[in-house]
């Protein structure tokens, strides 16, 4: 079975690499879905409590980026390496996570899974120590 709980967030960020506008400083709403797929457990007839992954997710990230500029967390905040490190954050506290997707925009979605986690590495800002630091 899956569950998922949508987020929104807002935050700026820069990406130098790009050859259009995205080099320059912008931001974004960004929404955030997570999904989660499992089992329902009989004795409570869910997957994972949706106030517990909010409360989660909450606490793990969306208090950390909202309102905030990427470049200082990530070197280069595109929108698939967000996932990357959010898939990091998130994946300790939510056993049940199975998809992340993050809209940049209606048109401009990322998706990140599982098998997507050993080939996407997490470049930190310089400054920035990561997570458990």
């Amino acid at each position: 079975m899956r569950v998922r709980v949508t987020f929104e967030f807002c935050a700026s960020h820069q990406l130098p690499y790009s050859n259009g506008p995205c080099r320059e400083l912008h931001g974004h709403n960004y929404v955030l879905e997570v999904e989660l797929s499992g089992p329902m457990d009989p004795a409570t007839g869910m997957v994972m409590d949706f106030d517990e992954v909010d409360r989660i997710v909450n606490a793990r990230l969306i208090s950390v980026v909202d309102h905030r500029h990427l470049n200082n967390f990530l070197e280069t905040p595109t929108a698939e390496t967000l996932l990357a490190w959010f898939w990091r954050l998130l994946r300790p506290h939510l056993p049940h996570l199975a998809v992340l997707r993050l809209h940049e925009t209606r048109r401009y979605v990322a998706e990140f899974e599982a098998a997507d986690a050993e080939a996407a590495p997490v470049v930190y800002a310089p400054g920035y120590a990561g997570p458990d630091a």
